[in-house]
């Protein structure tokens, strides 16, 4: 909330424009936090509802995002600017990808003839439950067709319930060595420019993201789709 104040006072001391790039709403995330009741989420909402016709325009990254800020938040100047994967998420070829999965210690050895990679990457957010994703694993590890391949999930990134799935993993069937169950689960932390090389190894990205204001698209879609990689996405407004 600070940092709203000190934009626009910086803005008006020094005769400039002040621009908002909306990528969600703040008291939409700070309820997943405290509820959707509690008195300081009211307050921010109103705080960031009257706060916003201060500034001169306003940048957001879906139709429904900027349908709502003019109908809800009576904002003028709002435009659409949806989001591009930068420059280093592109596709790898076969044999690129073969180089890159022998670096990972996650990866190393994996048959690819009979083993198909998913990746999804979380900020470990109560609006990113890795739960039904796991939940069918469970029940396709149990499904006795033969002719279905072999599945490793990778799971990046980071976040305050990495700890508690990181736990749930590790109790169940997922966390054994690779090749030893139908499915393996591994979380993996990357460096930034081994990232994108991932992704393009992957032959199916899982958003599990329902946005806390279901009015934002996950960038991390953009990312995949970037590196040439289909997308199986939980659906929600935007």
């Amino acid at each position: 909330m600070p940092t709203n104040i000190v934009a626009w006072l910086v803005c008006f001391l020094r005769s400039a424009r002040l621009v908002i790039d909306w990528h969600n709403l703040g008291y939409t995330i700070l309820a997943l936090r405290l509820s959707s009741k509690h008195p300081l989420v009211y307050l921010l909402r109103l705080y960031e509802q009257w706060f916003s016709r201060l500034a001169n325009a306003h940048f957001c990254v879906t139709d429904l995002m900027r349908r709502h800020l003019t109908e809800q938040y009576g904002l003028e100047n709002v435009t659409t600017l949806m989001d591009r994967p930068p420059e280093r998420f592109s596709a790898l070829n076969e044999s690129g990808q073969s180089s890159f999965l022998q670096t990972l210690s996650e990866t190393r050895g994996i048959d690819r003839s009979n083993t198909k990679i998913l990746v999804t990457s979380t900020s470990y957010t109560a609006d990113e439950p890795l739960q039904p994703l796991l939940s069918a694993l469970l029940k396709y590890s149990r499904t006795e067709n033969a002719g279905l391949p072999r599945i490793l999930l990778l799971i990046t990134g980071r976040g305050p319930m990495q700890e508690g799935y990181r736990k749930l993993i590790e109790q169940s069937s997922f966390a054994g060595k690779y090749g030893d169950e139908k499915c393996t689960v591994k979380m993996v932390w990357l460096q930034p420019q081994d990232y994108p090389r991932l992704l393009a190894c992957a032959d199916l990205g899982i958003s599990l993201h329902t946005s806390s204001s279901g009015l934002d698209f996950p960038m991390k879609i953009v990312d995949l789709y970037g590196c040439g990689v289909p997308v199986c996405a939980i659906r929600f407004a935007a």
